[in-house]
């Protein structure tokens, strides 16, 4: 099993806690979306409040993460595919957490509004690095760069005033 279908697996069973967690906090219905929309359109979630319909992504972090104050997203694939950043524009909202998958808690998240985020990646230089898996890549998005860019709609649990703001 190669490393995306490992973290594929990890994230889909996390989805038992953190679905209920934001359904509760943002007191609305949550529903997955069809495959061909999370492929297609970096859509994970469908989110419905009243007459508002969201097409959200879902990317969940383990606590190993807690010691970044970024947000990163995929801009290059190991095969040349479209990336997170491509997909962007077909989605509304991103929500980015990082959960302890021991005691099944949400420890802190961001709510991104996709097409803002999308436009930022292609306007400002940020830095991009390279996973481990030698052939993916990831532009970092400094929280200070988040809040100043007006790209979040809603935040819990990260440092403001950090090294990097």
């Amino acid at each position: 099993m190669n490393d995306f279908s490992k973290n594929k697996i990890w994230e889909e069973t996390q989805q038992e806690y953190v679905l209920p967690y934001f359904k509760k906090i943002l007191n609305c219905n949550i529903e997955l979306s069809t495959f061909d929309d999370d492929v297609k359109n970096a859509t994970d979630l469908i989110i419905t409040k009243g007459n508002y319909r969201l097409k959200c992504g879902l990317r969940i972090r383990n606590i190993a993460y807690l010691n970044y104050n970024d947000i990163t997203i995929r801009s290059r694939s190991k095969y040349g595919s479209a990336t997170e950043i491509d997909k962007l524009k077909n989605t509304d909202r991103i929500i980015y957490c990082n959960v302890n998958d021991l005691n099944k808690r949400v420890i802190r998240y961001v709510i991104l509004d996709a097409k803002a985020t999308y436009n930022l990646l292609h306007d400002l230089p940020l830095e991009e690095k390279r996973n481990k898996n030698a052939g993916t890549y990831f532009k970092i998005i400094p929280m200070d760069i988040a809040r100043k860019n007006k790209l979040i709609t809603k935040e819990y649990g990260y440092i403001k005033g950090g090294t990097n703001e």
